[in-house]
């Protein structure tokens, strides 16, 4: 029983183990990329190895049938944590304190502890600093493996204590082949996207039927309130990036498509720019709250930005075909 991971991940990860090897594996490591990289996957498989009693040498992986590979299989090891957001609740200072406990304590299974932040952009400042201080004054045969695609926001003293290891995307080819029938539907997928509706096919269905009814929205076929009706809450995150998607495809069309009069052709477009670039960055802060924050009405937030979205379109564009 052992963690697979992806093909394109395999360099990465064997060049990480060849480090524990020879003995010369950092404490701390971060792997970054985009969004969908399979970097999740990629911590539980370097983990497992660190922690297996009977590792294989070439190639270095688990043996998956020792007593710690099985209960980490299970999920029951108990030198093995992960610290991961909770109702997209950012990670509070208090889960990171505990680690404090847990690190000074020998290996239960007389190997190594493992710590992993699969998303490790989502520590709180008070979390990041409590993180520092433990990353500060290491323990022997104790390994934080960190996750992010959004390195961009996190602290800069937590980046400086962690090797950076840069995880390439899956190529568009790769990820066709993996998922052949749901790829060929939505097409533009992260791996993360194509993972989670593949999971649930009534997913697949109801993205689909949020899609078109965007199309329709737009095309002033259905009001606006429409888009979020009969959706459920939970998977507004993800089909909000079709919105996001779209006001980008506005902005790199080069606004061509609004019909302006030479003599006004650089004021209106200037102007019209302006205005998409505004939507996009307000979508984008919707975006954030949809994902993190459940105590607000999602529904009513997205119809308010439908509504306004609609509005300007209606106002600015006009069809040349």
């Amino acid at each position: 029983m052992t963690n697979k991971i992806h093909a394109w991940l395999v360099p990465t990860y064997q060049a990480t183990m060849s480090s524990f090897a020879q003995a010369s594996l950092p404490h701390a490591l971060l792997f970054y990329g985009e969004r969908g990289n399979g970097a999740s996957a990629l911590l539980a498989a370097l983990s497992q190895t660190i922690l297996c009693k009977q590792p294989s040498a070439k190639p270095i992986q688990a043996c998956g049938h020792c007593p710690s590979c099985l209960l980490f299989f299970h999920g029951t090891h108990p030198d093995v944590i992960t610290l991961a957001p909770e109702d997209n609740v950012p990670i509070g200072v208090d889960v990171v304190r505990s680690l404090f406990t847990f690190c000074a304590q020998t290996s239960t299974m007389g190997q190594a502890k493992v710590i992993c932040l699969p998303q490790a952009h989502a520590l709180n400042p008070a979390a990041s600093n409590a993180l520092l201080k433990i990353l500060e004054e290491p323990t022997p045969d104790t390994y934080f493996l960190l996750a992010t695609h959004k390195i961009q926001i996190m602290a800069p003293t937590v980046l400086s204590r962690c090797r950076k290891n840069h995880v390439l995307n899956p190529s568009t080819e790769t990820l066709q082949a993996m998922f052949p029938n749901i790829n060929a539907k939505v097409g533009g997928l992260d791996l993360e996207d194509l993972s989670w509706l593949a999971q649930d096919e009534k997913r697949l269905t109801a993205m689909l039927r949020f899609r078109e009814c965007l199309n329709q929205v737009i095309k002033g076929k259905e009001v606006a309130t429409a888009l979020s009706q009969g959706v459920d809450e939970s998977n507004l995150p993800i089909f909000f990036r079709d919105v996001l998607t779209l006001i980008q495809t506005f902005i790199h069309q080069g606004l061509g498509i609004f019909s302006v009069s030479e003599q006004k052709v650089s004021k209106q477009k200037a102007s019209t720019l302006a205005a998409l670039m505004d939507f996009y960055q307000e979508g984008l802060q919707l975006w954030q709250l949809l994902q993190y924050n459940n105590a607000i009405n999602k529904t009513l937030m997205i119809d308010g930005f439908m509504i306004r979205l609609r509005a300007f379109y209606k106002e600015s564009y006009v069809s040349n075909h």
